[in-house]
This record gives structure tokens, C-alpha cells and sequence, in this order.
């Protein structure tokens, strides 16, 4: 699936049903490295995973991307595709990265 976020359209996927997992890849990979996790995961759970801004199928942002950044975009893509509440945040490398950084903003509002 695509949406657009913050002007760049962002490939996405969403499957399951039940509390929302929300995945982050890590520098350089793309949704695909959740294919087994989200299989078993599905069964229980809503799993949303997406390409990161300049990773897959998600568009390059024109300015440099910093930790604050993805983070911002992850809130604002939950919020553009309807995810009030995310019930476990599951990052690998950069993604554990922006996961932390996501929360802290989170704590904020």
C-alpha cells in the first residue's frame, strides 16, 4: 500500500488484526526484513511495517534525514494511516534507533 507523508509517498504494508506491532528496519534494508516475523505475528496482531524515507519503495526525502526526523515521520505516518495507538514498537539497528527516539517524543505530547 502507499500513502503520502510529509510530501513522499511511502510504501507500506498492514495485515493481522488485534494490538498494533509496529516494525522499523534498519539503515539500508527495507519492510521486506519482517516478511518471517510478521507471518507469525499476524496472527495475533495488527503488523504495520513500512519503507523508511529514501529505503524500498518509499521516496528519498530532499533534505538529509536526521534521528529527530524519522522519528517525527513515523508519528506522523501512524497518524496519517489511522494507528492511534501503538501497543509494541519493534526496531532493528537504526530502526531500535528511531523507535527509542519516537517514544521520547511521545512521552512529550
Amino acid at each position: 500500500m502507499n500513502v503520502v507523508v510529509d510530501g513522499l509517498m511511502t510504501q507500506y504494508e498492514q495485515s493481522g488484526s488485534g494490538p498494533v506491532v509496529l516494525l522499523l528496519h534498519g539503515w539500508g534494508d527495507t519492510l521486506d526484513t519482517f516478511n518471517s516475523l510478521t507471518k507469525s505475528l499476524e496472527k495475533s496482531h495488527t503488523v504495520v511495517r513500512l519503507d523508511l524515507p529514501g529505503f524500498g519503495k518509499t521516496e528519498s526525502p530532499k533534505e538529509t534525514f536526521t534521528l529527530q526526523s524519522y522519528a517525527e515521520f513515523v508519528h506522523h505516518f501512524t497518524d496519517k494511516i489511522g494507528i492511534n495507538k501503538v501497543d509494541t514498537l519493534i526496531g532493528h539497528s537504526n530502526g531500535g534507533a528511531i523507535a527509542i527516539k519516537a517514544i521520547s517524543i511521545a512521552e512529550l505530547e
